[in-house]
């Protein structure tokens, strides 16, 4: 079980087998044993992965269900939401004058946004 979800975890970050043992101090051989079940980290290894897979060791050995990117996203999703309704609420009071405003500095912050990112 450790195996699969350590597979699982590698994958969604994108990160090669090497990549995680340099990162761990071992050889890639040994960290293929830990994602086939042949072998089980140590504690020490086990507070590493976590680290490195930004989860916590509970998820990774299966005791919860929810890694800390999930609970990220949840909250972002959450943050947004209320973000979303007050903004809603504050234009529903705004005069015609004050939305051009905002549509402008809107504008304005997309340029800039695409003049960092080009």
């Amino acid at each position: 079980m450790i195996g699969k979800k350590l597979e699982t975890l590698r994958e969604e970050r994108e990160l090669t087998k090497k990549a995680v043992a340099t990162k761990l101090g071992i050889h890639e051989s040994t960290y293929g044993k830990y994602e086939l079940g042949k072998r089980e980290p140590n504690l020490e290894m086990l507070t590493a992965l976590a680290t490195i897979f930004d989860c916590s060791t509970d998820y990774i050995l299966g005791l919860t269900g929810v890694d800390a990117l999930q609970k990220l996203a949840a909250n972002i999703d959450d943050e947004f939401s209320e973000r979303k309704q007050e903004l809603k609420k504050i234009i529903e009071l705004m005069s015609p004058a004050e939305i051009e405003t905002l549509d402008r500095i809107f504008d304005l912050v997309l340029g800039l946004r695409d003049k960092q990112s080009g």
